[in-house]
């Protein structure tokens, strides 16, 4: 275990508690705020009735709904890693794809659990369609993803054939020795641009975002997920037509680099795009405006083709994620 290894960790351990606190300080529901009120409530209560209940003062909610979706995502999580790791031991499956399929995983459990598996109505069970979760449930869903890489540091991984096995499901000969580096920074990233959208898309107001508008979020992470995700094979498999392309920062320490990039698999980019943005304006899900939709349908396609061609290496997901965050903002702010 290297001494720029043991930095690392006490770092990303030193930043996720940072994220803990400003979380617990920030969301109106966490239990430090809800303690605080009730005390508060309880002090003003107490001054003007003194035989009020004492218990009331300890009275708290046990989230059901939440805790069972952390369960479910990190039991999907650990499957699918656990499952990945094995067939790139045992079958020789290429760990660049098997990182991939992580990062599909990564990427779209926090948002797509929330979005597909709206909170339960306390009152009679049935599903809320119209309430999206909170900035602050989707903050903390983010931060408990981040919990179990703390068994993926070199000292736990190996003791435990399990978590080698994990670990192998994402680790690039080309990523070593800063395969967790690469990994965490990455996903750090997107979330915190992904996180940035969905506030302003709950917080700005239906005089400019129409209600629903979170569900926007959904394109960059698709585009991401299954657009950069398939370019890769689906030009390995299908390019005929191929170019060069240099990443931002060429010349530069980190993210840089010259790659061979394929027509066929810049289109899948295109195509991917082009289906994300195509649902926004249906029956079911309005979330633009007629020339918003038909501005989204006509640039956003190429311009996130191009991003993915000349996005810096091993952080081409937090890049492409910003530039369709930016685009939706000033889409949203612009265009009528």
């Amino acid at each position: 275990w290297t001494t720029y290894e043991k930095r690392s960790t006490f770092l990303y351990f030193i930043l996720h508690s940072l994220a803990w606190l400003a979380l617990t300080f920030a969301d109106p529901d966490s239990w430090l705020r809800v303690r605080l009120k009730e005390d508060d409530d309880f002090e003003s209560y107490s001054a003007s009735d003194s035989s009020i209940d004492a218990s009331a003062k300890n009275s708290s909610k046990f989230d059901l709904d939440f805790w069972t979706k952390m369960v479910a995502q990190q039991t999907a999580i650990w499957v699918v890693f656990s499952v990945c790791g094995l067939a790139v031991v045992t079958r020789g499956w290429n760990e660049g794809y098997s990182r991939k399929v992580c990062h599909v995983v990564m990427y779209l459990m926090p948002f797509l659990m929330h979005m597909v598996w709206p909170k339960q109505d306390g009152n009679d069970g049935a599903s809320s369609n119209s309430q999206l979760p909170t900035v602050w449930v989707m903050s903390w869903t983010v931060w408990f993803q981040f919990v179990p890489f703390y068994l993926q540091i070199k000292p736990a991984r190996r003791r435990s054939t399990f978590l080698m096995l994990v670990f192998k499901a994402y680790d690039r000969a080309q990523d070593r020795p800063h395969t967790l580096v690469w990994l965490l920074t990455q996903l750090a990233g997107g979330y915190v641009v992904i996180l940035g959208l969905y506030m302003y898309l709950q917080n700005r107001g239906s005089g400019t975002v129409p209600p629903g508008a979170e569900r926007a979020i959904l394109i960059p992470v698709v585009v991401n997920v299954f657009g950069d995700g398939l370019a890769e094979p689906f030009g390995i498999a299908f390019g005929r037509h191929k170019y060069r392309a240099r990443a931002l920062w060429y010349k530069g320490r980190c993210c840089a680099g010259e790659f061979k990039r394929t027509l066929e698999g810049s289109a899948v980019v295109y195509f991917v795009t082009l289906l994300a943005v195509i649902p926004c304006r249906t029956k079911l899900l309005t979330i633009f405006s007629l020339p918003q939709y038909a501005t989204a349908l006509a640039l956003l396609p190429p311009l996130l083709t191009v991003t993915e061609a000349f996005a810096p290496h091993t952080w081409d997901n937090p890049f492409i994620t910003l530039v369709g965050a930016v685009f939706l903002l000033g889409l949203y702010e612009l265009v009528p």
